[in-house]
């Protein structure tokens, strides 16, 4: 099939925006919809919609667009230069540069998974305070939620 025409690779990439090719896809599609219809008459729910790719937000319509080199967390759990991977955990310094080059690069969107993941073998399962042989769940403690406060804090500016 020498003469065989390659479909360009822009309207594949509408495609998925605009179907449910992919199973993941319709998941991921009904989790939003689940989470914007449990938001029942929020304010929130007034503010933000689901279009595709796309979210309205304050009647604006936005692409979110993120990007990072490493399937898991790694603001949260992992070192942020997966190029050189240790395994290791990231500085405050490394996590807060990564996302000043995701700005300047027009990103506008991070995921962050709350999932102790990678930190379990680096910084332990220490990640509530514990009363005894048992972990107390309302007091949430450890390195793994002080990055977390940072993530946060740093992700609002």
């Amino acid at each position: 099939m020498k003469n065989a025409v390659k479909p360009s690779p822009a309207p594949q990439a509408l495609h998925l925006c605009r179907t449910s090719a992919r199973p993941w896809h319709t998941l991921r599609r009904l989790a939003v919809m689940l989470t914007i219809a449990s938001m029942g008459t929020s304010p929130v729910a007034a503010r933000i919609a689901v279009d595709g790719c796309y979210w309205t937000y304050n009647g604006r319509r936005t692409l979110l667009l993120g990007g990072w080199n490493h399937a898991h967390n790694p603001f949260i759990d992992h070192d942020t230069a997966n190029d050189t991977d240790s395994q290791g955990v990231s500085t405050v310094e490394e996590i807060q540069d990564a996302m000043d080059v995701l700005v300047q690069a027009g990103g506008n969107y991070l995921r962050c998974v709350l999932d102790p993941g990678m930190a379990a073998g680096i910084q332990g399962f220490d990640f509530c305070a514990r009363a005894g042989a048992q972990y107390d769940l309302d007091t949430m403690t450890g390195p793994f939620w002080t990055r977390l406060e940072m993530f946060v804090a740093e992700a609002k500016k």
